[in-house]
Formats: structure tokens, sequence, C-alpha cells
């Protein structure tokens, strides 16, 4: 996982001691190299800067600087202005306040500073140091012999690169101050050259000296060493490190084709132009996302070529970049679900934890005031509301050759059936979540701890043990309605004769065909299940090709049966998913939980191109767990000696709906699963357990 690059910047240009010259690029500088870090099409930095900040300041920020970081951190620290050699060699840095004849506690030591950085968990830890450096003692005493400040000795440790713009005292001593020799920038104002060519190397690209789109540590110090050196030899930048790999420090957002490339591209001849490609997919295959997204254009040219050898090569050089693209989407989706998954147990373990220490239970006063359960019943075909003809057909459209559609917007359909299933969201009470508490009768005995026996209740507990009645008041009128109304919708599911086709997705031997709409939809087999997911607006169809005996047409009576399980999204995610019976093109019955947390709508649903219109709507008991697997099983048989087909829908092995299609019903297709996602970010869903089983009809 990669990790923050931070970055904090120190300059100081103002002296409080008066041996100690004014410097005139500090400022400049780093507000032009801050400038170029935060970019995050080239560095990519978190930048803070502190300028003319005393030394107790400036410590402090470097302690929180390199506290709480990870390893896969990358950090720079960066100081302009002056640095101090005391008379034992030791290297000071000075800040605004710094008194050159109290270094120890005005100075900010070289040691604190290789301490900070050694104590830091991150391993890639870079300091630079662009510093005028000076003796703190005057002529004649002390080390003055020894011209060299030692920089990299006393800073670089384990995990850390040292950069600096010289090892030498290049200020010298005129009685008791210091002359500023200072370099200027032509033509923007005053700047060293160390930082100057820091800044050109990385905004200008020119420091991707191997061309390969990525400007390392490495190559950035060449650049600018060769560049200093060129201008002024007498200043040599230093560098030592004692770190593992590389370090990826910026991006060459101006990255082009090599002129031996682009001469081979314009060449008239094919096999100048096959050999160019071969070298285009060694550079693509290592080079980053800029690098990749140029010659991808490139190959989508030579695509079009006049030469049918050059356009087919460069065909399948895009057919295997979008094969490796799937791959490693998938194997990073199942890595977040992975994730996912473990962070939710996690949480429902320290949830389960804290209320076991506790002793609270989830209590009906969180269910809600309007928390009513509306018992399911039988709607027919002629009670049904009607919809514009054709509206959700292309919604499920399978194109002739066997392709998912694809579009970047929303469909018509999808509009027209987000704005449908959404209104009935908001008009459909929440429901409550089946708790301990719920289900107990509020005049049922509760054991209370000795300590609590002769306590009075509050008056929240009041409120709750009220809320309770009520609920359970409901309840009781709720099942005297489902007596009275009608026949129980179990009844309706009729015993099964035989298995007739299963797969528990452990290979892909049965070749699911996903037909997906919209961009960022599809689905894939990971770890035993079968992974569903679309973007915004999209919805996906599958069915298992490969499976002669359900595909492309399933038999009569069937019962289908199915794992369905939303994986973890945002705290408002509006979550929905299907099981199918007798699809085929824009024709087929679906069956569908839609909820957001434990509100849940279910519906079956109809879809032809003559017109879809939902058979049955209503709201379920709290059945359906978002956070764990729920079967679904759809019930399609003929009824009235064919002329019709009744749908029975069962969540969890309870039927919650039921309907029966007179109206030219479908009497034949294959069976699968779905998905669709109303959200404004991506739905997931996976599917295990798929069975189809035969049932004894009723007249077919």
């Amino acid at each position: 996982m990669e990790g923050r690059r931070v970055a904090l910047l120190v300059a100081t240009d103002r002296y409080q001691d008066t041996g100690l010259s004014r410097l005139a690029a500090p400022a400049g500088d780093a507000r032009k190299l801050a400038a170029v870090l935060g970019d995050s099409a080239i560095a990519g930095f978190e930048v803070m800067r502190l300028y003319n900040r005393p030394n107790a300041e400036v410590g402090k920020a470097i302690g929180n600087f390199y506290r709480n970081r990870k390893r896969d951190d990358l950090t720079l620290l960066y100081f302009t202005g002056h640095g101090i050699k005391d008379d034992y060699g030791q290297l000071y840095l000075a800040m605004t306040d710094t008194d050159r004849d109290n270094l120890p506690f005005t100075g900010l030591r070289g040691e604190q500073i290789r301490m900070a950085m050694e104590g830091c968990r991150s391993r890639q830890n870079v300091l630079v140091l662009d510093c005028c450096y000076a003796g703190a003692f005057p002529g004649g005493s002390g080390v003055k012999g020894d011209t060299a400040v030692h920089a990299l000795e006393q800073l670089s440790g384990r995990g850390s690169v040292v950069l600096t713009s010289s090892d030498a005292t290049q200020y010298s001593f005129e009685g008791d101050q210091l002359t500023e020799t200072g370099a200027t920038s032509p033509g923007s104002g005053p700047s060293s050259l160390f930082t100057r060519f820091l800044v050109e190397g990385l905004s200008t690209g020119r420091a991707d000296l191997d061309g390969d789109g990525n400007i390392t540590l490495d190559e950035l110090y060449s650049y600018v060493h060769d560049r200093v050196t060129e201008e002024q030899p007498q200043q040599r930048p230093k560098k030592k490190e004692d770190v593992e790999g590389r370090i990826l420090f910026a991006w060459n957002i101006h990255w082009t084709l090599p002129p031996h490339i682009s001469n081979a591209l314009s060449s008239p001849y094919a096999v100048a132009k096959l050999t160019a490609l071969e070298e285009l997919r060694g550079r693509y295959n290592s080079g980053n996302t800029i690098v990749q997204q140029r010659i991808l254009e490139t190959v989508r040219e030579l695509a079009e070529d006049d030469s049918k050898q050059v356009s087919n090569a460069a065909h399948q050089f895009l057919s295997a970049v979008i094969e490796a693209e799937e791959k490693a989407r998938r194997e990073a989706e199942e890595k977040a679900r992975q994730e996912a998954e473990a962070k939710a147990r996690q949480e429902a373990e320290a949830k389960a934890r804290q209320e076991a220490i506790h002793g609270e239970a989830v209590t009906t006063s969180q269910v809600g005031e309007d928390a009513i359960i509306t018992a399911p019943t039988v709607a027919s075909a002629a009670e049904a509301p009607k919809h514009t003809p054709g509206a959700e057909a292309a919604e499920h459209q399978v194109a002739a050759d066997g392709e998912a559609p694809t579009g970047s917007k929303e469909s018509e359909v999808s509009k027209r059936r987000k704005r449908t299933i959404l209104k009935r969201t908001r008009k459909s009470p929440p429901t409550a979540p089946a708790t301990p508490d719920a289900t107990k009768l509020p005049n049922e005995p509760v054991e209370l701890p000795p300590a609590k026996r002769r306590k009075r209740l509050s008056r929240r507990a009041l409120i709750v043990i009220g809320s309770a009645s009520i609920l359970a008041l409901i309840l009781i009128i709720r099942i005297i309605v489902i007596i009275i109304s009608g026949p129980a919708l179990n009844s309706l599911l009729l015993p099964t004769a035989g298995t007739i086709f299963r797969d528990n997705f452990s290979s892909e031997v049965y070749g699911w065909l996903p037909v997906a709409s919209g961009k960022g939809s599809g689905a894939y087999y990971g770890n035993g299940v079968y992974h569903t997911y679309a973007a915004a607006g999209g919805s996906v169809l599958s069915s298992p090709k490969k499976a002669s005996n359900v595909y492309p047409s399933a038999p009569s009576n069937i019962l289908v049966g199915v794992d369905a399980r939303v994986l973890p999204g945002p705290a408002r995610l509006i979550y929905s998913y299907y099981v199918a019976c007798r699809t085929s093109g824009p024709n087929g019955y679906e069956f569908t939980v839609l909820g957001t947390g434990h509100n849940v709508i279910i519906t079956i649903e109809k879809l032809s191109t003559n017109g879809s219109s939902p058979k049955f709507l209503t709201n379920a008991a709290p059945t359906i767990n978002p956070n764990s697997d729920n079967l679904l099983q759809a019930q399609c048989t003929n009824v009235q000696g064919g002329r019709g087909v009744q749908l029975v829908f069962s969540v969890n092995g309870t039927a919650v709906a039921a309907a029966t299609d007179t109206h030219n019903p479908l009497r034949t297709g294959s069976v699968g699963v779905g998905m669709l996602n109303f959200n404004d970010t991506p739905v997931h869903v996976d599917f295990n357990n798929f069975v189809v089983k035969q049932v004894d009809g009723t007249g077919g």
C-alpha cells in the first residue's frame, strides 16, 4: 500500500544575531519548491512551511513531523538558511533567534535531526540542506583548519537520505560578520543554484534521466549535481543514503515518445512501425500512468494504420492491455472486499464485546415510532400499475453477439426505474430489526440484578417499555390480519422433484454470461463466489451460458435459489439484487430485494418488450440482513393449463410475495441473477450456491 508523501520546508533569512547576515534567497526558494512539491501531478506532497520561526517552534514542528509516520510514508525535510559549525565541529542550523555564543540552547543541532529521523517508522526519510555554512569561532581559534562541515556524517542514519548543496564553509568571517555570497537565478529574483535546479528538474521533467516517466531521488540528485557544478565548479553537492531500493520522488508530466520511436512510427515501412510497437509494449509495462496514457494514444492511432499487419498488431496490444487491466481491477476489488469483510467482522466482534460488558442490548426504542410491518398480500396482474410500454426492456437487452452494452450515461430506462424504486423507498415505512427485546411481551418479567431491583424505573425506561408495548400490539394486529386476509404464502410453495442444476462458483465450468449496462459494471468469479459490481446507474444480469438444461431455456416449473450478499458500502447505501427466471433478451421475471438498511421492499417484476409493470410490491418483514447472506428463492410454475404463470418469492425460507401473470405470460427463458445500482458510488453484490430444482406443476 502506498503511503503518504509529506514535506516540511524551513526557511530562515532574518536573524537577531547581527553576526549572521541577512539572506536574499530562502523565502523565494521555499515558496517555489513548495509549489512544485505540492503539485499532485508532479510530486503530490502534503507541504508545510515555516518561515523565520524561532528555534523552539521549529524543533517542536520537526518532532511532530516525524511522529506517527507509517513505514511506507515518504518524508522530506528541507532547510534553507545559515548552517553553523561550532568549535568542536558540531553542526547547528540557525533559526531566527539563534545566538552563536549560545548554540546548544538556541540552535537546532544536527544530531537532534538525525535522532528524529532514525526514530521515525518511515524507511524513506529525505533531508535536503541548502545552507550557507560557516564556523562559529573567530579567526585563529577552534578547528578552523578543517573547512569541511561533515554534514553527511552527522545527519545520515538508517532509513534516510541526506542531500546537501555543499559540504564546505562557503561563507568566511570578516571580523565578526559573515559576508553574503548567495547566487541569483536570472529573471526570477534571488535563488540558490541548488534549489533552482531542484525546482527545474522536477517542474520540467528533465530530471527523468532514463525516460521512463518516473523521477527517482537518485536521478534528481544527479541532475542537480551536474547542473550546479557546471555553473559553479567550486560548489559540489553531496549525497549519502542508507535506504533499501530506489525512492520514487516525482513524475515527469512532460513525458513524450523518444525521438527514435517517433521517427520509426513516421516511417512508410511496416517493419519499422512493428519494431517501434514492440518497444512501446516494453515501455508500457514498465512505465507509470502518464507513460501508459501517452503510449495508448499512439497505439490507438496505429490501430487505424493502412498496413493490416500494423493494425492487427496494435489491436492485439490494446486487447492485452484491457485484459490485464480487468484482471488487476478484479484483484483490487477482491482485496477490498476481503478487507471490508475483515473490518466488518472486527467491528461486529467489538460491538458484541461492548454489549456483553455493559449488559446492554438493542431495544425497541431504537427502531423508531414509525416501525410498522405490513403483511404481504397477493396482487393480480389486473391490479398491477401499468408503465410506459418498453420502459425497462432495454435494461437487460442481450446483444446478438453476446457482448454487454455499455455507456457512460445512465439510460432513460435506468432513470425511470431509479425514480420508481426510490419513490417506493420513501413511501415505505421503515421496518424494525429483529432484536431479542423486540420479541418480548411488555408484561414479561425481567430479571434485574439485586442492586437494581428496588430502584424505580427511569423515564427513559418507561418510554422504552411503552414503545415495546405499542410495537407488540402492532405485531399482534398484523398477525391477525394475515390470518384473516387470505391463504398463507408458504402454502403456495410446491414440493420439489429434484435438483436439475447447481453451481457453487468454485470454478468457471458453467461460464456465466454477464450482461452489463453502464461503464464500470460487470461480474467475475473469485474466492468461491460470483461477484457482480456496477458503477452509478449501472446494472448486471448474468446467466449460466454453458448449462444447457437451464440456458437459454429452463423447464416450465422450477424453483430457483441463490445466496446473495451486499458488500459493505456507504451508510445510506441503496442495495438492489435479484434472482430471475424465464429471461430471454428483454423479457423475464425478476424477484428483487431493494432496501436501505432494514427498510426493505420486495418486488416481483415482469420485463417484456410490450411493457414492464411490477407484479407485486409490499413492505417485507425484517428478514433481510444487509450484512450477510440472504437466501432468495423464486418459484415459477405454469397454471390454468399453461394460460398463466404463478410467481412466488421466498426470502430466507419464508414466502414474502406472490403474483399470477395471465396477460401474455412468459412461458420460456433462462435463469439468472442480477443487481442494480441507484447510488453515486459503486455497489458490489456476491452470489453463491445457485440451485435450480424441478417442482410439481399445477397446470403446466
